[in-house]
């Protein structure tokens, strides 16, 4: 009695590219958004809030940053130390992120956009491994997201609501 192994892989698709281009677009203006926010408590004289919402931000940015950092030592383990040091001295000035968004670019655009219906095997292995890169590269880029949900948003989520039911006044900005 022979079994047969189903495997589901996941494909990367045109839909999953732009979902990604408008996730680090969000990732970015979010970024802005809450500096703009620290600033403008800071401008009302409301400084213990502003050191809260940077303090939260950068409590999540140096999580993720050691995370990431780790996740790239493990999955270039044995290659170019050069390398290494470059992606370190990035996830120092908490940038590692956005090489997560051109790797997961990177190998995305080459799976959604540059298939070709005639290969051959050495071809499709080649497919397989750029698909393999470009969904590892989302997960990895998810779970950080996650990280940064619990970490920065939550807590600024909480302190917002503290502030409109504690002080009765809402600003645009709080929302």
């Amino acid at each position: 009695m022979t079994t047969v192994a189903v495997s589901h892989v996941m494909k990367f698709t045109k839909q999953n590219f732009f979902v990604l281009v408008g996730g680090m677009i969000i990732y970015v203006v979010d970024i802005g958004v809450d500096f703009w926010v620290a600033s403008r408590y800071f401008c009302q004289g409301q400084y213990s809030w502003s050191i809260l919402i940077l303090c939260f931000r950068g409590l999540s940015s140096i999580i993720t940053q050691i995370f990431s950092y780790e996740w790239f030592k493990n999955d270039w383990e044995g290659t170019d130390t050069g390398k290494l040091k470059l992606v370190f001295l990035v996830h120092l000035f908490h940038c590692g992120i956005f090489i997560r968004y051109w790797f997961a670019l990177k190998y995305g655009y080459q799976v959604a956009f540059k298939q070709t219906s005639s290969r051959d095997a050495s071809e499709a292995d080649s497919s397989n491994f750029i698909q393999k890169q470009a969904i590892d590269a989302v997960t990895d880029i998810n779970m950080l997201r996650v990280f940064k949900t619990f970490l920065e948003t939550t807590p600024q989520l909480f302190l917002q609501i503290y502030i409109l039911v504690e002080h009765d006044k809402t600003h645009f900005y709080q929302w």
